[in-house]
């Protein structure tokens, strides 16, 4: 559980019955800046089957002076760094991308690596969350 840019608590047990992209970035990484337009559209293309929590680096108030330029549909978590430092995940680069079931177990894990291969993630996203279920 963590609060994200509203305040509001993200708890991934209220993600159960729906497709959830858990998103590592931050604000220095160009990769990571070029999906933020993807995953809003993917946010409003699976409404109701799909949840994204993003972790960003950034501190709340660096956050809040990104978010007066760029539009960002999904919870952001500032200052989630720690979040996802755990064993070998900060290995994966940024950004990162955990792709949870409707369970809540982890299907596919998109290092940084992914993002650069495929130059239109959303797509290649797209074909994942329609793959699980």
């Amino acid at each position: 559980m963590a609060n994200d840019m509203q305040q509001t608590e993200q708890y991934l047990g209220d993600y159960i019955g729906r497709t959830t992209l858990l998103w590592f970035w931050n604000t220095k990484e160009i990769q990571c800046l070029e999906q933020i337009g993807k995953l809003n559209r993917l946010a409003a293309q699976f409404p109701h089957r799909l949840g994204i929590v993003s972790f960003a680096d950034e501190s709340r108030t660096e956050m809040e002076e990104f978010l007066k330029n760029v539009v960002v549909d999904f919870p952001i978590i500032p200052n989630a760094s720690m979040f996802g430092e755990g064993a070998y995940a900060s290995d994966l680069g940024y950004p990162r991308m955990f792709i949870l079931d409707s369970q809540g177990k982890i299907q596919k894990i998109l290092p940084a690596s992914f993002f650069e291969i495929h130059s239109d993630s959303f797509d290649a996203i797209q074909g994942v969350i329609e793959e699980i279920r």
